[in-house]
């Protein structure tokens, strides 16, 4: 959550902000600084001074949680006129435009997300005759997801079409003697000669892409969003229809959004524009999903002529004691690409504390201090073990770290960033696997097993059958049954669902049936009453794994458990799926681990940064293969000191 004075009573800076009368508003706010809450309290003076009703407002945000979130602040905020505005993600709004105004027929096409659009091209990948790319055809995976799929949505955040990319790909301008000029960050042991065959693959494959989508009447989100663009364009009616009802548009997180988000946004709001945007360049560490430092230089030059314009900087952090808040600025002033400004604490409120020491350790030693240091802040200065946050540079150090935890009896909460990690899903998965019998079908069997007979236990039981098949392994299990009840429980359950596959029932059927088995266990009766981050997490992604049936059941011929278990078998080579988050949990009762962009807009008291002697936070050692991405790094390392409301701990 964000901090800010417990009752709200604006400092001069966010005074300015929120009584500011209509018109384009940037409002930059480091960590810290009550920026959203700031924002909603303007969004509540103009509605209550009568200069804007609520039905006129349009609030953006950059994720699903985000909306969810601010909907319901801002509910509590001004009560049920919030119901009135219309509060959206970029891309769910360009979406809704889309299909509301329903003047061409991909307005009534069924919307692709990246999974399916993965699977496709899998499936497809030996259509793609054209394939010149040596590198391309020797990993088809990593092309499709580290090559295709970011060129596609790359291309989409610019909004050029398929005739734009004509125009400006000059396939004669083009020589392995000019490739470092126009791809400067190049490795130098990169294949030039590939390079330039990569790019002629990419150019051939956007059209392909297109043509096959219309062929089976889908669109992706890309085409959503170059859809509103074209159709705000070339439909005046349509233009001043959503210029007459969004007359007040309110963006959180700007730094966080691309150039299609700004030129639609900027075509909107016309020449007279009420436009506020909340944006930290400093804080956007998502430069790979095309969002970038250009949004709030271009806000800037769009309206800076104007004499509505205004810009106010709030610095007052409500959070973070003085010596966090000395590091944190020292160590943002690296990245270049920034408008000037520093963080510090309000005057009134002053905090100090413990000045962010580094004790360089090498890895073992710091799975071994960790610990020790978690267990010195709770027993001999009475903090909780809630206090404390670990947050990591990659899931490998999280999963270092909580196991380190475990070994030691901290109690601790797992964030879990990814989809296939999360504990339901590879439930379900093996559940699926078994009853499916196929290749996965062992792997799965000693999953659910291990689950709900113990590792020992399941060790033992397949040491005493090596070399069985799953259907001896499950006669074998037979005859321990009648001594056993949770071994007769896994094979009445595996009967059942046995049954109900003989029925010809299509996956997301069977997913349902699986998950209907497993909340007759102990694990899933608790996830209703627990408000651990665990059960909270299992609980959000049994829908999301349920919807995922359900929409492959849309973009497949013949859909079958084996082939959706096919169809995750894909997606789960992509380890970008991310995992459904749950809202609220209690997080007062165990060590929360988690990565940087997990901690993106959180605080926690206690803040540990472990692994930094691996040298790959904040910045490698070696100089980095891609030098464009040294801001951005410099950017994360900022995001997590501010995190840090008391202490800093560097190992």
């Amino acid at each position: 959550m964000e901090s800010v004075p417990v009752s709200f009573k604006p400092n001069t800076a966010q005074k300015t902000a929120i009584h500011n009368p209509p018109g384009p508003l940037m409002i930059l706010a480091g960590a810290g600084t009550g920026k959203t809450t700031t924002l909603l309290h303007r969004v509540n003076h103009l509605i209550h001074s009568k200069q804007v009703l609520p039905v006129h407002m349009l609030l953006l945000t950059f994720t699903e949680k985000a909306t969810s979130e601010i909907r319901q602040k801002i509910r509590d905020l001004i009560g049920s006129a919030a119901d009135d505005i219309t509060i959206s993600t970029f891309h769910g709004f360009c979406n809704a435009l889309v299909r509301e105004h329903a003047i061409d027929t991909n307005a009534e096409k069924l919307l692709w997300q990246e999974e399916d659009i993965i699977y496709f091209f899998i499936n497809h990948f030996d259509q793609l005759t054209f394939i010149q790319s040596r590198i391309f055809r020797a990993n088809p995976y990593g092309a499709i997801t580290g090559s295709f799929i970011p060129f596609i949505d790359r291309i989409r955040d610019e909004l050029l079409a398929p005739a734009d990319i004509k125009k400006l790909y000059d396939p004669a301008m083009l020589s392995s003697a000019v490739i470092k000029d126009i791809f400067p960050n190049l490795h130098a042991d990169a294949n030039q000669e590939d390079v330039l065959l990569q790019l002629a693959d990419l150019v051939q494959l956007f059209d392909f892409f297109q043509d096959k989508k219309n062929e089976l009447d889908v669109v992706d989100y890309g085409d959503m969003i170059l859809g509103c663009w074209t159709m705000l364009n070339t439909h005046p009616h349509i233009l001043h229809t959503v210029r007459d009802k969004y007359q007040h548009i309110f963006i959180d997180e700007y730094q966080d959004n691309n150039y299609a988000l700004n030129k639609i946004i900027n075509l909107i709001a016309g020449d007279a524009p009420s436009i506020t945007v909340v944006g930290d360049e400093d804080q956007c560490i998502y430069s790979f999903r095309g969002a970038n430092y250009y949004n709030i230089k271009d806000f800037e030059d769009q309206y800076q002529s104007l004499s509505s314009y205004a810009a106010v900087k709030l610095m007052e952090n409500y959070r973070s004691s003085s010596e966090i808040l000395n590091l944190a600025n020292a160590s943002i002033t690296r990245n270049t690409n920034r408008q000037e400004k520093t963080l510090y604490r309000p005057r009134e409120l002053p905090k100090n504390g413990p000045k962010p020491v580094w004790f360089p350790t090498e890895s073992k030693d710091t799975i071994i201090g960790v610990p020790l240091l978690i267990r010195d802040l709770v027993e001999n200065k009475n903090h909780l073990f809630g206090d404390v946050a670990i947050i990591c540079r990659t899931w490998g150090h999280v999963k270092s770290m909580a196991n380190a935890l475990q070994q030691a009896a901290i109690p601790v909460d797992i964030h879990v960033e990814k989809f296939f990690n999360v504990p339901i899903v590879k439930d379900v998965l093996a559940w699926g696997h078994v009853i499916a019998e196929d290749e996965q079908a062992e792997a799965g069997l000693f999953r659910i097993l291990k689950t709900h007979l113990g590792h020992d236990w399941t060790s033992n039981f397949y040491n005493g059958c090596q070399r069985a098949s799953i259907t001896e392994r499950v006669a074998a299990m037979a005859k321990q049954a009648k001594d056993n009840t949770t071994v007769s429980w896994v094979l009445s359950a595996r009967e059942k669902l046995l049954d109900t596959l003989r029925k010809n029932t299509g996956p997301d059927e069977m997913v349902w049936a699986i998950l209907s088995i497993l909340k007759q266990t102990p694990r899933l009766q608790q996830l209703r009453t627990n408000y651990r981050y665990q059960e909270r997490l299992n609980l959000a992604n049994m829908a999301r794994i349920m919807s995922l049936a359900e929409r492959f059941t849309t973009i497949d011929t013949d859909p079958s458990l084996n082939s959706w278990l096919h169809y995750m078998n894909i997606l789960q080579m992509n380890l970008t799926i991310d995992a459904a988050q749950p809202l609220e949990y209690d997080q007062q009762t165990a060590v929360q681990v988690l990565t940087v962009h997990q901690a993106k807009g959180l605080e926690f008291p206690i803040v540990i940064v472990p692994f930094l002697r691996a040298g790959s936070f904040p910045m490698r050692l070696q100089r980095p293969k891609v030098l464009d991405r040294i801001p951005e790094t410099w950017k994360k390392w900022s995001a997590v000191n501010t995190a840090a409301a008391n202490e800093v701990h560097l190992q």
